[in-house]
């Protein structure tokens, strides 16, 4: 198993509530964290569905794609540089 980070994150009670509905339990940090699974995938696989997901998001960085470069143990997945 890889090791893992914590993250806090505040959400209003709006959000919070609307995420809920994506679980049975509603918990919302498991929905977070498959949100954040599938977004990862999206930054490592060009050709995943997630990544036109991606690119439709706002984000503060512009070109995202410009922090990656491609794995050395498999051309087709993007790493962090």
């Amino acid at each position: 198993m890889s090791a893992t980070k914590q993250v806090t994150v505040e959400l209003t009670e709006r959000t919070y509530a609307l995420l809920a509905v994506l679980s049975p339990a509603g918990n919302v940090a498991d929905v977070l964290g498959t949100l954040a699974d599938h977004a990862a995938d999206g930054v490592s696989r060009p050709g995943a569905w997630e990544r036109d997901w991606l690119a439709r998001v706002p984000w503060d960085v512009e070109d995202w794609e410009d922090g990656l470069v491609s794995d050395p143990d498999a051309a087709w997945r993007r790493v962090p540089k």
